[in-house]
């Protein structure tokens, strides 16, 4: 399953579904209980290059604060905010939180890609180890595909 939010799509393991309310955040579950949030936001059309740096440039400051914050929050701390890739402009952080629920292993793992123009978050949470789950949405993340003036659609 493939999902597009603006010009990032992700390739999905198959029974994931979506649903898109009129305000963020897009809600998902999959197969196996999982659920996401996904929030999307782009900068001001109109913002010149050097507010558009400057905006960049805080936020990679408040993504690494907040992470934190929601990642202690939720369970143990099992990486704090890190940079994934740094790959074409595009600045990848994750931080994640294990805990138990009812007996049960959870996990709980944050992503938030940057570029000057765009601000996508991802919060996965579900059942589990949390290693496996950093593993699996790792991969995901990490080989979205990002496609320039694409709308925002599931396919």
């Amino acid at each position: 399953m493939y999902l597009q939010i603006g010009p990032l799509v992700l390739q999905l393991p198959q029974g994931w579904t979506f649903e898109y309310p009129e305000q963020s955040p897009i809600e998902g579950s999959g197969p196996n209980g999982d659920t996401a949030l996904i929030s999307f936001s782009q900068a001001n059309a109109t913002a010149s290059e050097t507010e558009l740096a400057a905006h960049f440039a805080a936020m990679r400051e408040q993504v690494m604060l907040l992470m934190l914050a929601v990642a202690q929050e939720r369970g143990s701390v099992v990486r704090e905010p890190t940079l994934l890739s740094d790959a074409h402009g595009r600045l990848l952080y994750s931080a994640a939180s294990a805990g138990r629920r009812d007996s049960s292993l959870v996990y709980f793992i944050q992503y938030t890609l940057l570029t000057t123009k765009t601000q996508h978050y991802f919060d996965f949470a579900g059942r589990g180890p949390v290693a496996a789950a950093t593993t699996h949405w790792d991969r995901i993340m990490l080989e979205a595909d990002w496609q320039s003036n694409a709308p925002s659609t599931a396919r």
